[in-house]
């Protein structure tokens, strides 16, 4: 936070088309740019650029330290451990997850209601609740070739 009290914003970073092209080599720049330093960015491609993923190589992509997040504590005093557990892939993961959804979230997959499926997840975490299992810092992308290990 800044001195007054005010959340500062986090770095914007708007790369070209050729940028986008070579993601990894994008990420890199804006790391040395400062998005290392606030650990996030917002990255807003251009008005031409489309997404495209191949779904079957997606799920093949491994997450080498999945974790489940587990906190303990009541009244404003909280602690979290986080239990590494075995790699899976990416398909074993959605399997899991999908096993685990309340049934109205499917509603809001088909309607793309990102805020609304974000809402509810974080509704449903409490300390008496299965603790949430997280892929977090997996390095691979879903931009171009997916890779293992960092490059």
């Amino acid at each position: 936070m800044s001195a007054a009290g005010k959340y500062e914003t986090i770095p914007v970073f708007t790369p070209t088309l050729a940028e986008m092209r070579d993601f990894s080599g994008l990420l890199a720049s804006l790391e040395k740019k400062g998005a290392a330093e606030y650990g996030l960015c917002k990255i807003k491609p251009p008005k031409d650029w489309r997404w495209s993923c191949d779904l079957a190589k997606a799920r093949k992509c491994v997450i080498d330290t999945p974790i489940l997040q587990v906190v303990n504590g009541r009244a404003g005093a909280f602690t979290v451990t986080n239990l590494v557990q075995d790699q899976v892939t990416v398909a074993q993961f959605e399997k899991v997850a999908r096993s685990k959804q309340p049934e109205s979230v499917d509603e809001l997959i088909k309607r793309g209601d990102w805020t609304e499926i974000e809402r509810k997840f974080w509704k449903s975490i409490t300390t008496t609740s299965e603790p949430p299992m997280y892929g977090a810092d997996t390095v691979a992308t879903l931009f171009g070739a997916l890779t293992r290990g960092r490059g």
